[in-house]
This record gives C-alpha cells, sequence and structure tokens, in this order.
C-alpha cells in the first residue's frame, strides 16, 4: 500500500473520523516508524514532515485550510480571525475550492435571505438582522465586506443602509426609514416589523409622549409615516390618553382611531363628552354624511348615559317623522330620494363587465359595517382587497325582515316581491357561491344571504352578551369572505357589495306597548289588517302606516320612540339591540362596494395664486381625484419655516375635481416659495386618513421693483 502524507500546517482543516492527528515531535517520530492514516498539524511539524517525505518519494497532500480560504474571501480578516470563525463552522463550511461571500453569510447566520438579490426588502432585512444581533469582532469584518459588497451591486437610494454596522445606527435609521424625525425618501418600508423593533419604538415613543404628546399626534397628521409605525404610535398615544383623559379632545381621537383596533377606539369615544349632532341637512344626499360623522359618534357614546337621553329620543323622533314624510311621498314615487333605497340600488347591481357578488347579512347594522370591514383588512394580509365606496342606503319600512329581504333580494317594494323572481342565484352556502363565482359570466349577479348577525342578536339575553356574540360572528364571516375572494382566479373581473335588509337599534328597548288588535308583534313594529283610513297616522309614539301609502302587503305600526312592544304572549322585559323602528340606525343602512387587486391612482392637488410679499392674498388649492371613489379632504397644510393648517372639509367626488380658495394673512416671498411644503389630508371611504403632497405653483410680486423709485437715476 502506497503511503501518502496529509499536512494541516494551520491547524484547522476538518479530520476525517478515524484519522490520527500528529501534533509534536515525539508523535512525529513514532508515527514515521509506521505511517497510517493520520494528519500532521502545525506549520514546523508540516515542514519536517515534507522534508522527511521529499527524500523518500512519499506523496504529500496538504488539506485544505478554512481560515486560508476565509482570509483569500476576506483579506480584512486577522489570522486569529479566521480561524475563530473557522473553528465556529466546523465540517459546514464546503470541501470546494470556490467560497463567496453571500455562502459564507448564509453559513455564519442561517439565514437565507443574505443571497437575495439587494434592494429595498433586502436593506430592509439588513437592518432589522442588525438590531436583533450582536456579532463578534471576526464577525463584523465579515459584515463589513458583506456591506461594501451589496453597496457596490446595489445603486438605488437604500444602498446606504448597508453602512450601518451596529443596533443603534440600525434604529436610527429605521426610523428615518419609517417616517420619524427627518424622513427618508425611500418609499414605503417594504416589510413586517420585528418585535424588537416594535418594543424598542414603543419603549422610545413612550417617553417621548410623556413630555410631548403633540410630537406623536403630529407624526400622525403628517402623512409620512409608514403605516406599521403609524399603529405604534397610535396605541402609545392611545394609552397615554386613556390615563389622562382630561386632555383627550375629539382632533386628538380623530388622529388616534384609524391606525387602531375597535376596542381601544370604543375606549377614547367613551372618555369624550358627546358632542350633539347637528339639524338633519336638507339634501337629501347629505344624509350619510351626517349620519356617519355626527350621529353615529354622539348615538355611540350617549347611549348609556341617561342625561343624553331626552337628546336621543329628541333627534330619534324628528329624524323617524322626516323619514315617514319623505319615504312616502319622495322614495316611492320616483322623487329625489328613490335612488338611495337598498331595493332601487340592489335593481341596479348588474354590470356587464364584471361579475356581481352581493352579500347580504341580515341585521348587519353600520356600526356592524364597519367592524366587518377592519376585522377583513385583518384578515387580508397581502392588502388585496380595496374599499371603493362606503355609502348609506336607505331601508325599506318597516324594518324587519320579512319585509326587507324580499324586497332588497328582487329588487321591488315589499308589496310587489311576492311575486317577483330574485335579481340573482341567491345561495347560502360557502362552497355553493364559491362554485357559483368560479362559473360566473360577465354580467352574473351572485347574491351571498346570510341570516347573521341577526339570529344572534335575537338570541342573547342582554345588550352586552349581544355585541360580544354579534362580533364573534362576523369576525368569523370576514375570515370566510375574506378567504372566498382570495382563492378566486384573478382572471375574474369581480365587484362586491355588502349590504343587509335592515339595521338596529344601538341600545336597549324596554316593551312597553300593548300590540293593536289583531297584530303581530315584530319587537319594534307590528303588521297586521288595522283597518287605517289614513295614509299616515301618528298617535303618540306610534305611526300607523297604510299598505297602500307605503308599499306594503300589510298595514304596519311602527314605534317612533325608544321602546318595543310587548311580544305576542304579552310579555314585558327588554329587547337587545332590537330592530322595526324609524331610528337613524335602523333604516340608514350600509352599502359597501370591495374590489380585488385594484390599484388606485394618485389623487393630485395643486397651490395656485399669485400675491404681494408679506400682504394678505387667495390662493386656490385644486384637488383632482382620478379614482372610482369619492374623498372627502380635510385640510391644507403648508409653509416654509412654520405650518399653516387650513379646515377644507369638502367632499371630492369619483373622478371629480375641488377648487376650494382660501385666504392667507402673509403672501410668501420667491425665497420661502422655493422651499415651501404643502399637504392635504383626505379620508378615504372607510374614514381611513391619506396624505398627498400638493405641487405648488405661486407667483411673488414684489412690494418695490427696480424703476419704482424716483431717485434712483441720481445714485
Amino acid at each position: 500500500m502506497s503511503v501518502e502524507f496529509y499536512l494541516d500546517p494551520n491547524q484547522d482543516a476538518p479530520i476525517p473520523d478515524g484519522w490520527e492527528t500528529v501534533e509534536s515531535e515525539v508523535d512525529l517520530l513514532r508515527w514515521l516508524v509506521g505511517p497510517k492514516a493520520g494528519v500532521i498539524r502545525g506549520r514546523e511539524l508540516c515542514r519536517w514532515a515534507e522534508d522527511y517525505a521529499r527524500g523518500r518519494g512519499i506523496t504529500v497532500r496538504k488539506l485544505q485550510s478554512p481560515s486560508s480560504r476565509l482570509l483569500q474571501l476576506c483579506p480584512e480578516l486577522s489570522q486569529a480571525q479566521a480561524q475563530e470563525l473557522a473553528g465556529s463552522l466546523g465540517n459546514r463550511l464546503p470541501s470546494e475550492q470556490e467560497l463567496e461571500l453571500l455562502q459564507l453569510a448564509k453559513l455564519l447566520w442561517n439565514e437565507v435571505w443574505w443571497g437575495d438579490e439587494p434592494g429595498p426588502d433586502h436593506a430592509a432585512k439588513w437592518l432589522l438582522w442588525w438590531l436583533e444581533h450582536a456579532p463578534s469582532e471576526a464577525e463584523r469584518v465579515v459584515l463589513a465586506c458583506l456591506g461594501n459588497w451589496y453597496k457596490t451591486t446595489y445603486l438605488g437610494q437604500e444602498r446606504s443602509a448597508y453602512e450601518v454596522n451596529s443596533a443603534d445606527k440600525s434604529f436610527a435609521l429605521l426610523k428615518r426609514w419609517l417616517g420619524m424625525g427627518q424622513p427618508l425618501s425611500w418609499g414605503d418600508f417594504p416589510t413586517e416589523l420585528s418585535a424588537n423593533l416594535i418594543q424598542r419604538l414603543q419603549d422610545e415613543l413612550k417617553s417621548l409622549v410623556i413630555k410631548e404628546p403633540d410630537e406623536l399626534l403630529g407624526i400622525l397628521r403628517g402623512g409620512r409615516a409608514n403605516k406599521h409605525l403609524l399603529s405604534v404610535v397610535a396605541e402609545v398615544s392611545a394609552s397615554y390618553y386613556l390615563e389622562h383623559p382630561e386632555r383627550l379632545t375629539l382632533e386628538v381621537v380623530t388622529a388616534i382611531e384609524p391606525h387602531v383596533n375597535g376596542a381601544i377606539r370604543e375606549k377614547l369615544r367613551k372618555c369624550l363628552p358627546p358632542k350633539v349632532p347637528g339639524p338633519l341637512p336638507e339634501k337629501i344626499l347629505e344624509i350619510g354624511s351626517w349620519f356617519v360623522r355626527e350621529y353615529l359618534p354622539y348615538r355611540i357614546r350617549a347611549t348609556n348615559d341617561p342625561e343624553h337621553l331626552a337628546v336621543t329620543s329628541q333627534i330619534g323622533r324628528q329624524f323617524a317623522e322626516w323619514y315617514l314624510q319623505m319615504y312616502k311621498d319622495e322614495a316611492l314615487f320616483d322623487g329625489p330620494a328613490r335612488q338611495n333605497l337598498s331595493w332601487v340600488k340592489a335593481s341596479q347591481l348588474k354590470k356587464p363587465e364584471v361579475v356581481t357578488l352581493m352579500v347580504v347579512l341580515d341585521g348587519l347594522g353600520y356600526v356592524d359595517m364597519q367592524h366587518l370591514w377592519e376585522e377583513i383588512r385583518r384578515f387580508d394580509v397581502g392588502q388585496r382587497i380595496t374599499l371603493l365606496q362606503a355609502e348609506v342606503a336607505f331601508a325599506p319600512l318597516p324594518t324587519i325582515t320579512e319585509c326587507a329581504k324580499p324586497a332588497l333580494l328582487k329588487g321591488v317594494k315589499p308589496a310587489l316581491a311576492k311575486d317577483q323572481p330574485d335579481l340573482g342565484r341567491v345561495l347560502v352556502r360557502d362552497r355553493d357561491v364559491k362554485e357559483a363565482l368560479a362559473q360566473a359570466k360577465l354580467g352574473n349577479l351572485i347574491i351571498w344571504s346570510d341570516l347573521e348577525p341577526d339570529s344572534t342578536y335575537h338570541r342573547a339575553s342582554g345588550k352586552d352578551v349581544a355585541l360580544r356574540n354579534a362580533r364573534g360572528i362576523l369576525t368569523g364571516f370576514a375570515e370566510r369572505l375574506t378567504e372566498l375572494l382570495l382563492a378566486l382566479p384573478k382572471e375574474i373581473p369581480l365587484r362586491v357589495v355588502v349590504t343587509t335588509d335592515h339595521g338596529r337599534l344601538l341600545a336597549e328597548a324596554p316593551r312597553i306597548h300593548p300590540l293593536p288588535e289583531g297584530a303581530q308583534s315584530r319587537q319594534r313594529a307590528a303588521l297586521g289588517n288595522l283597518k287605517l283610513r289614513d295614509s299616515i297616522e301618528i298617535e303618540g309614539d306610534l305611526a300607523y302606516l297604510h299598505r297602500d301609502a307605503f308599499g306594503l302587503s300589510q298595514d304596519c305600526v311602527v314605534v317612533l320612540s325608544g321602546e318595543s312592544f310587548l311580544t305576542q304572549d304579552g310579555k314585558r322585559g327588554v329587547d337587545a339591540y332590537p330592530h322595526g323602528g324609524i331610528y337613524p340606525e335602523e333604516v340608514l343602512i350600509p352599502w359597501w362596494e370591495f374590489a380585488r387587486d385594484y390599484e388606485l391612482k394618485d389623487i393630485e392637488a395643486e397651490l395656485l395664486g399669485k400675491g404681494v410679499v408679506e400682504r394678505a392674498g387667495q390662493i386656490v388649492l385644486q384637488v383632482r381625484n382620478p379614482n372610482p371613489i369619492s374623498v372627502v379632504v380635510l385640510e391644507l397644510s403648508f409653509g416654509a419655516k412654520q405650518q399653516q393648517t387650513f379646515p377644507i372639509q369638502r367632499e371630492v367626488s369619483a373622478m371629480g375635481g375641488l377648487e376650494h380658495a382660501l385666504e392667507i394673512p402673509s403672501w410668501p416671498s420667491k425665497r420661502d416659495v422655493q422651499s415651501l411644503r404643502a399637504q392635504v389630508s383626505f379620508l378615504r371611504p372607510d374614514q381611513r386618513p391619506a396624505y398627498v403632497e400638493a405641487k405648488v405653483r405661486l407667483e411673488v410680486e414684489e412690494m418695490y421693483q427696480q424703476g419704482d423709485n424716483p431717485l434712483e437715476d441720481l445714485l
């Protein structure tokens, strides 16, 4: 058998199992007497063994040194550092001669992303990695080589992230990327925040909010912070104001609530004194805005407050009488309100270019709809579902399922529903809906009808139990709906409308009203042959509605106050979240439209005007909305050294524009105009705020110009 010497001068080569190691002169002499499989280690011993082998014609093979390979790859390493890394890698270092930095990074830190293409996502992961790790000095040398390689490979603006070499530097840069301090113009942070980063942000923000609570509100309102940061800032702000409710204002709540969950929003709202809504608008088109922005916030906060019971009752009664008259005179007879009726909107749903899914959840109040959408957003991790419209529709009277639902499904008034076909295929099981959508043709309407949450509300023993159980049911349905929408092939052009047959009272209603003779009890309504002569008769808190005047198959009596009828067998008690009446929340119902994989275009804004420096002047804000959704422009903030804020509070219709004139006390100079920054904030249909930079096109007239001075020629 031929003899071969295996040499390991750097003493770091991996040794095959069963091989002897020779590491001293004595061991070497003993081993030379009868050499067998083994490795000679150390530079001096290897030199002696090599001389010995040369003189006797013995083949010498030098084992590959991991530390030498590391030094070739990263010359900045010291010999000791290379040996340290080689020892930590052990047998994981591949035997190939070629070794790359990216391969080494994967071996050292066991994360596949090291080999990904450098770019925004990769740079974000690099920063998050530094936040989580404290590398050794030897590892830092490799990381410096790696960072330089990334910077050389990638020329985008995020390349400076690869200069970071500590957790503190990483945190400082991450904050700027997320929109704190001096924000970077790197675009949205492309990945989820790590638990470590969230904790560090919370710790810093908690210290900041104690000293400067307005600074956190500035981040929320500034429009430059990343959505991930906004949720952290909002939660910290909310925790501060819940501990200091005396400092809480409606403006603060408005800034915080789009970025926190429903439970926190409710806690914040409960800390505010209820603000009584303004008068009912005269224009039909403004009813929905009044309901969502004024009535609902007040109603939710004032429900359990005895001091506000009289005001709530007054608003409810005034609205009920208005709705009855409007419904009878306009909605049923081609008046301006007719297009807002739910069954009219349903009859117009079919569109030849899309497949339409109408989701009908029984008894889904507007507040329930807001909770459902919040849960859809939570389950839609990739944010593929966009809310295009969050409208308010008018429910048919009375607001009970047996009258309102057939009208909605058939697109006609309740009296005609019995003999009319459904507007589309009505399905109740998830799998049937999914199959129907997959097989649908353009122009088809599929109706997904579900008895919830109405069924859960009716079964509950009390108000708190009813709300908790209904929220649970809606969370489950949100998950089912989200899964169904995202599972359908992208090739299906899908339009989704979520609505209901009727709303429900946002309170408990004591049963105090006796039933008229021959009437059937339906909580806040009763049906039967009441032998009415007039189209409408109001007696105290009850309104008697003639079947012919209100498009019904039976006469009806409804409660105008906040109570219910006795049960059919005369029982008293309390109904939790009942329906059948005409309070705003019972008849103003959600009509929300979703789209999947829909990209909204940027809203455009410009500031125009001409004025004299330091004099008062007028600027014009122009907003163009190229999207099929309406938005509400909230305010304009602009300035160079100091920001000025002007409230706007105007709606920009879908595919529409807005011009709004503003008076400013002091016109900026040419130098200030060059550095002027203007930002417009607006609300999307789901009440989430968004921001857009406005282009500044202001012209400046100097107060004094050359030629104005009559003594100028004498100088």
